[in-house]
């Protein structure tokens, strides 16, 4: 941790939502990271159920020293509904994953699990536009994904998840607002241009990959990274 982090009276609170939430590694890296800037904030992990996230984000709402929350599974969804504005993707997707106050106290918000993504991929030196590209994964990280890859314009999206019902929302819900471009699909859509993205969250470290690693080019990405620049501080 940063010998320039100090906890007092006077830190801002980001606490992060999950259930379960002892995998996440953003309370170190993104507390050490406001350190690092001079911002007296913490990050804490909050193990919240389903059955309690409601109380929670409505709580964390009046309390005044909790400036935003950052959101993981299984909660990327309803915590939309506790918003009262949100960004476009946000809405296309459904989902967010990160809350910041509105001037007025109220809660906005973002979804970044898809621009991560891409960031990820360009920073490797990889372009999705104009490709044929599987998405593994139709969760709350992977319908943001989705929609990031379509808006950044690849030619063909297939998408794959062990739950038919999960796949078929993400493909419903992304052609109401891209088109034909997406569809159900594995390794028999892809060619030597193709893209695989896999969102990580959650797998075990020994889960093997659906398709085999000369089918495409796959990319790994934890988009944490990108949640800093949202928070706002004074």
């Amino acid at each position: 941790m940063s010998e320039n982090l100090r906890i007092d009276g006077a830190s801002r609170i980001y606490p992060i939502i999950g259930d379960p939430i002892s995998q996440v590694k953003s309370p170190a890296g993104m507390t050490a990271a406001f350190a690092a800037r001079g911002v007296n904030a913490v990050v804490v992990p909050i193990h919240t159920s389903v059955d309690d996230v409601d109380d929670f984000i409505r709580t964390a709402g009046r309390t005044k020293n909790v400036d935003g929350i950052i959101v993981t599974i299984p909660h990327k969804f309803v915590a939309l509904t506790h918003c009262s504005t949100a960004t476009e993707r946000a809405r296309i997707t459904g989902s967010i994953n990160v809350l910041s106050r509105n001037p007025d106290g109220t809660w906005h918000g973002e979804i970044f699990d898809g621009l991560g993504m891409l960031g990820g991929i360009r920073s490797q030196g990889g372009e999705p536009s104009g490709k044929k590209t599987l998405l593994v994964g139709a969760g709350g990280a992977g319908i943001a994904i989705a929609q990031a890859l379509l808006e950044t314009g690849v030619r063909e999206l297939a998408i794959h998840d062990v739950d038919i019902n999960r796949r078929d929302h993400v493909i419903t819900r992304m052609r109401e607002f891209y088109g034909g471009r997406v569809h159900a699909g594995l390794t028999t859509q892809l060619d030597s241009s193709s893209w695989s993205t896999r969102p990580r969250w959650g797998w075990a470290l020994n889960t093997p990959s659906p398709f085999r690693s000369s089918d495409c080019r796959e990319t790994h990405l934890s988009p944490a990274s990108s949640l800093l620049p949202l928070f706002r501080h004074g």
